[in-house]
């Protein structure tokens, strides 16, 4: 057992492994801008910097985050994924822990579960980011709540609005588990008489606090929502194996752009995770499907409340997207994702309430399929070192390769330096580092396109290519 629950954490872990190989894209320097901008203004903001489908920004919680973690621990890039990451993977131990408590599966349904969890390479890669994790990260603990208060008392009903409000002050995609959420508790609620309206004034009560920032904001700014389109039965369909799919590998090929067929050729006899990614998101999609219907049978009623949010989320949130002109990006799944390991558990315990050897066999698949994936991780980050990143706008040059590049521009003796950028790099993420580089204090830095640079005299002009015909690797010329 113990090995179990070591190994199981060494997996969740290994997300802090390799901190040079973290990617470091986009939006993440416009976050941590905009944080910065709070710090060195004492302005917070009421509103995040990127704008959504719908033109109008999403909101702060994020930004606030990282406003907190470089008051406290500085503007590094770095420390604010690594911030991040601690933030998800106390979530998704709580969630283990929550759902190991929920079923009575002690340590074993725990370590089983967490390492389910740690294994899927989507949430590794979110985990090592200074993105926007916020709905994954809420979405958790809103599980957790309403597994481990068997009654929802009054502070579970106070911390439960509070964590809904945090996650629908970053993304309107948290709104399906929001609103199942309040379904399933306010029909649970329904006989309890006064007591039950005082909980849920509480829940309100809790959301509104940390919302109203942003409610006001979208006062001031009201969102003008994108047509809408027909519903098709495809659609839907393909939104709803997303969950299952953020659970394995397949497809992951997302992340790699155009280095996914030289992946795949590196890859060589470790392919066959790849080989599995499509029996493997069948497995998981009857697992869950399995698990949840036999969790709404159950006599305990928190498990009930868990298995009815799961399912109404299930089937809701398909709906939200299919009639929105969306890509089917894994980042939506921030609000569902937790579906597939509370699929998992039930399945499991209804196995050991009939047989404990079936349960235990189970088990050893669920754990040996986890090891499996959670090998590709691995590989993953073996193929980003060799390859110093991808050509691509999903992962790009790793943090380590552009510090170094950073680093190495601004150790040219002129003050004023001009990158023409001929990468597919996004110009963000390099101003940042220059920005925020104690060796880059003195130093004028602007990242521009190619021939795109200002004509201003004084300034040494700097191109920045790629080292080799393949890989993220940076060179100045």
């Amino acid at each position: 057992m113990t090995l179990l629950v070591a190994t199981a954490l060494g997996m969740l872990g290994y997300r802090f492994a390799n901190r040079d190989l973290v990617a470091f894209i986009n939006d993440e320097p416009r976050f941590l801008t905009a944080a910065r901008a709070q710090v060195h203004t004492d302005r917070w903001v009421t509103a995040s910097p990127l704008v959504g489908n719908a033109g109008v920004r999403y909101g702060p919680t994020v930004v606030w985050f990282y406003g907190l973690v470089q008051l406290t621990m500085g503007e590094s890039a770095a420390t604010s994924i690594l911030a991040m990451g601690a933030m998800m993977a106390a979530a998704h131990l709580a969630l283990a822990i929550g759902l190991a408590r929920l079923f009575r599966g002690g340590p074993a349904l725990f370590a089983v579960l967490l390492a389910w969890i740690a294994s899927s390479p989507y949430q590794f890669f979110f985990s090592r980011l200074a993105w926007d994790q916020t709905v994954d990260v809420c979405a958790a603990w809103i599980v957790f709540i309403c597994c481990w208060s068997g009654a929802l008392g009054w502070p579970a009903a106070l911390c439960l609005g509070a964590v809904m409000g945090l996650a629908l002050g970053s993304h309107p995609m948290v709104v399906p588990l929001v609103a199942a959420v309040a379904v399933v508790i306010v029909v649970e609620w329904a006989t309890a008489g006064l007591r039950s309206v005082g909980k849920a004034a509480l829940v309100a009560f809790g959301a509104a606090v940390v919302t109203l920032p942003y409610l006001l904001h979208l006062l001031h700014n009201p969102p003008h929502p994108t047509p809408r389109q027909a519903l098709s039965l495809r659609v839907l369909g393909e939104y709803f194996l997303q969950p299952a799919r953020v659970a394995t590998t397949w497809g992951v090929g997302y992340f790699f752009d155009s280095a996914w067929p030289d992946f795949r050729g590196w890859l060589g006899g470790s392919v066959v995770q790849l080989l599995l990614a499509r029996p493997l998101l069948a497995l998981a999609v009857g697992v869950s499907a399995f698990g949840i219907g036999t969790t709404l049978l159950s006599a305990d009623r928190p498990r009930r409340r868990v298995a009815w949010i799961a399912l109404l989320v299930w089937l809701g949130a398909p709906f939200l997207y299919a009639v929105r002109t969306l890509d089917r990006h894994p980042h939506y799944q921030f609000a569902t994702w937790w579906i597939v390991p509370l699929g998992v558990a039930g399945t499991l315990h209804w196995l050991a309430r009939r047989s404990r050897r079936a349960a235990v066999m189970g088990a050893a698949i669920v754990v040996g399929l986890a090891l499996l994936q959670f090998q590709f991780n691995v590989e993953w980050m073996r193929y980003i070192r060799q390859r110093e990143g991808t050509r691509g706008i999903h992962y790009a040059t790793p943090l380590g390769a552009q510090r170094r590049t950073v680093l190495a521009l601004c150790a040219m003796p002129d003050a004023d330096l001009q990158v023409e950028n001929e990468t597919l790099l996004f110009p963000d993420s390099l101003s940042y580092l220059a920005l925020t580089e104690p060796a880059c204090r003195d130093k004028r830095v602007l990242v521009c396109g190619p021939g795109a640079c200002p004509t201003a005299g004084g300034a040494r002009r700097v191109r920045l290519l790629y080292r080799s015909r393949i890989g993220g690797g940076l060179r100045l010329k």
